[in-house]
């Protein structure tokens, strides 16, 4: 867009889900993309400063999403996701994530965040993990995100890449495209 809007410091958009349909199918992803294109026509984006984030359902989405579209985000805020539906940790090597948990979650335990964070680990992806310990699945101790946005700029041409998918759909990855799967069938 051409707007220029030299006091904001950021923009934010929030897609409201539908309800309760998840962003993990095809639906909330072009909710979320629609609702990005029109900021996009709007405002001047940098796109080297774009971040997802979300809580509960929306920190799923954020795990599905930039475990699938990595080239699109600077970084991935999660609150109270669930990790273990969207193992494509792989594809995250060149983007910050930070996850924010309560320790007393119920819903998505603590331990299972911190599996995530030794996986991406191993990867030499290290995630910025945040456990408070009087916390539920709720949010109630201030981040400044500001700040953690700031210190983290996508890079749009990184000197290495991997990128797994499920789907050719899913198959973009910065300077590369995988336009058809394998067989696993087939020898």
């Amino acid at each position: 867009g051409d707007r220029p809007c030299p006091d904001c410091q950021h923009i934010v958009v929030a897609p409201a889900n539908r309800g309760n349909i998840f962003y993990t199918n095809r639906i909330g992803e072009q909710d979320v993309w629609r609702a990005m294109a029109q900021v996009q026509e709007l405002y001047r984006i940098d796109e080297n400063r774009v971040y997802i984030g979300g809580h509960s359902n929306g920190g799923n989405g954020t795990w599905f999403l930039t475990t699938r579209y990595p080239r699109l985000f600077a970084g991935g805020s999660v609150s109270a996701g669930e990790p273990l539906k969207h193992l494509l940790f792989e594809n995250l090597g060149n983007m910050a994530i930070l996850n924010r948990c309560g320790a007393l979650d119920t819903g998505q335990p603590v331990n299972i965040i911190q599996w995530a964070e030794s996986r991406l680990k191993q990867l030499g992806h290290p995630m910025d993990l945040r456990i408070f310990p009087e916390e539920g699945h709720g949010r109630k101790a201030p981040f400044d995100s500001a700040a953690w946005r700031a210190k983290n700029v996508r890079d749009p041409s990184p000197r290495r890449a991997s990128h797994s998918c499920e789907w050719a759909a899913h198959g973009e990855s910065y300077w590369f495209t995988i336009r058809r799967l394998a067989d696993p069938h087939r020898l």
